[in-house]
């Protein structure tokens, strides 16, 4: 009888552990950084950002995912722009698929990915 009561203690304080968390956490939003990306270089090319990544994701699940990249190529000479429409596919922003983004190349080969899920 004894040991279920301490069971039962330890369920119970676990429990109310969860739950008070939870109920805290609720309005938090959660902050990812340096995870590896992939951008595209100024040609259109795929290529790994490592460690560039940034994210925040509200607790309504809205999420904002940078990246940013410098030294791409760039053989255009100017500044170029990808989106879902001129590269037909969307952006994984930490596992929801979304055709909100867009990525700046400059004409030195600084790149800006933005990755929004409302």
């Amino acid at each position: 009888m004894k040991k279920r009561s301490i069971l039962l203690a330890a369920v119970l304080a676990v429990a109310t552990f969860v739950i008070s968390w939870k109920a805290a956490s609720d309005n938090a939003a959660v902050h990812i950084t340096d995870f590896n990306c992939w951008l595209y270089n100024g040609a259109g090319h795929l290529v790994d950002a490592m460690g560039s990544g940034n994210a925040v994701i509200t607790h309504s699940d809205n999420r904002n995912v940078v990246c940013k990249a410098s030294g791409l190529a760039n053989p255009m000479g100017s500044e170029v722009m990808f989106n879902a429409e001129n590269k037909g596919v969307p952006c994984n922003a930490l596992g929801v698929f979304t055709k909100d983004w867009h990525e700046t190349v400059s004409a030195s080969g600084e790149a800006t990915l933005i990755c929004h899920v409302h």
